[in-house]
């Protein structure tokens, strides 16, 4: 008997746990319209890794009309 399922059952489990995060348009808002954007810190897992995640975030910061775009960690 093993303890532990195997990749692929572990892979389902985990991909059927996943739900997707949209940034809100209150949000995507705020960083088309901002002058200065700071992206951090935090830890790989408490922020900055679900925030990498977000559908739309990524569009909504190379369409910023912000002029300094500051990436720290």
């Amino acid at each position: 008997m093993r303890l532990l399922p195997d990749i692929t059952a572990k892979r389902a489990a985990l991909e059927a746990l996943h739900r997707p995060v949209t940034i809100s348009p209150e949000a995507r808002e705020a960083l088309l319209h901002s002058d200065i954007i700071v992206y951090g810190p935090g830890t790989q897992f408490s922020s900055l890794l679900p925030s990498y995640k977000t559908v739309g975030i990524d569009e909504s910061l190379h369409a910023s009309r912000a002029c300094v775009k500051v990436f720290r960690h």
